[in-house]
């Protein structure tokens, strides 16, 4: 990443799926890509994940009136994001944190839901 010369230097918003290694590039903004997202909701859907069905069609509904009108109002982004929130957290209560164990060292292995449904609800604090 650093041997191509640009990443180092890029100044605006980079959009990627959400690798840990983009996140040391501290001079630019993230943002993380909704077919990356598509793509991880559509599996755990086929795992008869009830929350990600719901979270895909949030994101494909916002993406069609994104389409239709040109851009959000701030009550429609409110509208999002407490619909986002909603299906996050319902997901994370039948996904929740790993805790850790007494005899083990380092933090506890997540879910791949949990990973994807608290990576995602951060997101939505900024």
């Amino acid at each position: 990443m650093d041997a191509m010369g640009i990443l180092p230097y890029f100044k605006g918003i980079a959009v990627h799926n959400h690798w840990d290694s983009y996140y040391q590039f501290i001079q630019c903004l993230h943002s993380l890509c909704n077919s990356h997202h598509l793509r991880e909701l559509i599996f755990f859907e086929e795992q008869n994940e009830v929350w990600a069905n719901k979270l895909k069609k949030c994101l494909l509904d916002a993406k069609e009136e994104k389409e239709k009108y040109g851009k959000f109002t701030k009550e429609r982004i409110k509208y999002y994001r407490i619909r986002m929130y909603r299906i996050l957290n319902a997901g994370l209560k039948i996904h929740p944190e790993e805790k850790g164990h007494k005899k083990k060292r380092g933090r506890p292995k997540q879910s791949k839901e949990y990973n994807l449904l608290f990576s995602k609800k951060l997101y939505l604090y900024c």
